[in-house]
């Protein structure tokens, strides 16, 4: 048994040759690198693409089923494209700067840890992304913009913090809900975003 190959090995043993053959090897240090630093866009990318509405794309149904190649493209399948395309672009610049930027990972070297701020800098500005304040300040306004309370609305971004790691170390979401119980026994009502008099109290 172990003389014959399986399909699925020869395949592998015959791409060896030909990827080495179509270019220069690449670093794998710095195909690591640029790989994380676009992990959590292509998250956030994702987490924009399942909670679109009104789209024309089904998720279920995308996996299932194949279009036809005369029908024409959904705007779901164009949306995916064009974010696949975004990522990729980023990809390739983020590759390029690590190419020409020398990085020495030493957390007790000032200076080399001040020439890693500088390339991670520069890899956000020249690729366009998002810090990761950027990040949770995007989704926060998405995911919040049509809520009237501020109850549903500390509430959500409770779950937004819980999903994105972040802890509240400081205890501030029990201080903000104590102060809303307050606040919503006095003017005896919920209290809402647009009710600027009430906010001010809160």
């Amino acid at each position: 048994g172990g003389a014959i190959d399986s399909p699925k090995k020869k395949a592998q043993a015959r791409s060896i040759p030909q990827k080495r053959a179509q270019g220069e090897e690449e670093d794998p240090g710095v195909m690591a690198m640029a790989s994380r630093i676009l992990s959590r866009t292509k998250q956030f990318y994702a987490s924009r693409v399942i909670v679109q509405q009104g789209n024309g794309l089904s998720v279920r149904s995308y996996a299932k089923e194949a279009a036809p190649p005369v029908t024409p493209t959904l705007k779901g399948d164009q949306m995916l494209k064009d974010i696949f395309y975004d990522v990729k672009k980023k990809f390739d610049i983020i590759r390029g700067i690590f190419r020409t930027e020398r990085i020495i990972l030493d957390p007790e070297d000032p200076a080399a840890v001040r020439q890693y701020a500088n390339v991670m800098k520069k890899c956000r500005e020249e690729a366009g992304l998002m810090t990761e304040f950027e990040k949770v300040e995007y989704t926060v306004d998405y995911f919040t913009k049509d809520i009237p309370d501020v109850r549903t609305y500390m509430m959500k971004i409770r779950e937004i913090r819980i999903k994105s790691g972040i802890e509240d170390t400081i205890g501030g979401e029990a201080m903000m809900m104590e102060a809303l119980d307050k606040v919503e026994k006095e003017i005896n009502k919920p209290l809402l975003r647009s009710d600027k008099k009430s906010m001010e109290l809160l």
